[in-house]
């Protein structure tokens, strides 16, 4: 899955950074735009156009470790 803004919010910053833009599954400010995280790890809420070839995405994966 694709992390939403709010969920960037709360764990983001376990993640490591990366060098490029990447989109997160919250909408942006229509419908062909997403909200986005940039280098730097801030929330672009407008949005990025979805077609915009330098953007990427970053999937996630949750873990259940049982002992």
């Amino acid at each position: 899955f694709l992390l939403s803004d709010k969920e960037w919010t709360a764990y983001g910053s376990q993640l490591k950074p990366v060098k490029c833009n990447w989109w997160l599954r919250t909408p942006g400010c229509n419908l062909l735009s997403a909200a986005s995280v940039y280098t730097d790890g801030s929330i672009y809420d407008i949005g990025i156009h979805v077609n915009y070839p330098a953007g990427g995405v970053r999937p996630m994966l949750w873990v259940l470790l049982r002992v």
